[in-house]
């Protein structure tokens, strides 16, 4: 069936281009630290705030609340 050789052809591909992407996150530096908010529960509506690389676009931790909120400690 042609859709599973299609399904098969793309599946390799996405994997290759995954190894791509992880080459170019490891290194990269991160130089650039930006707070956005990733989906975690697959369609299930969950979502947590995570910092990512604004280059690479790789998680690279957890905000503090502070970071979340806006908040910079002058009162």
């Amino acid at each position: 069936h042609q859709p599973k050789k299609d399904a098969d052809k793309l599946t390799t591909e996405i994997r290759e281009k995954a190894k791509e992407l992880e080459k170019v996150q490891e290194d990269c530096s991160h130089p650039d630290e930006k707070i956005c908010v990733k989906d975690i529960g697959r369609g299930e509506g969950r979502s947590e705030f995570r910092k990512v690389c604004g280059i690479c676009g790789k998680a690279i931790g957890y905000p503090s609340q502070k970071e979340i909120t806006g908040e910079n400690g002058n009162g």
